[in-house]
Formats: C-alpha cells, sequence, structure tokens
C-alpha cells in the first residue's frame, strides 16, 4: 500500500509542478505498468483469500 501511496505522491507531485517529465513516453507507460501490478497483487490477494476461505468452511 505504501508502495502505491508513493507512487501516486510522486506522479500528483509532478504534475502540480508541471514537469517535462510527465508528458515523456517511457513515463506514462511506467506508471501504467506499476499501476497495472499494483492492481494484480490486490487482485491475486483476493482469490487467494477467497480460495482460502472455500477451503476452511
Amino acid at each position: 500500500m505504501m508502495a502505491i501511496f508513493f507512487t501516486k505522491y510522486f506522479v500528483g507531485f509532478a504534475a502540480a509542478r508541471e514537469l517535462p517529465l510527465i508528458k515523456e513516453v517511457i513515463f506514462i507507460v511506467s506508471i501504467s505498468t506499476l499501476y497495472g501490478m499494483f492492481s494484480g497483487v490486490f487482485l491475486s490477494r483476493s482469490f487467494i483469500m477467497f480460495k482460502a476461505s472455500k477451503v476452511s468452511a
């Protein structure tokens, strides 16, 4: 969760300061990849917890 916070904080900081970095394609792709990885981690953890609840019930 801290990684998500720091990533969102940095993106917000860069956007507020109007850094030219935010218009670079590599930055956009890397940030999108990070957000996708974070979503995948949470989705996989929810599947694991769902599976564990079925086994113990």
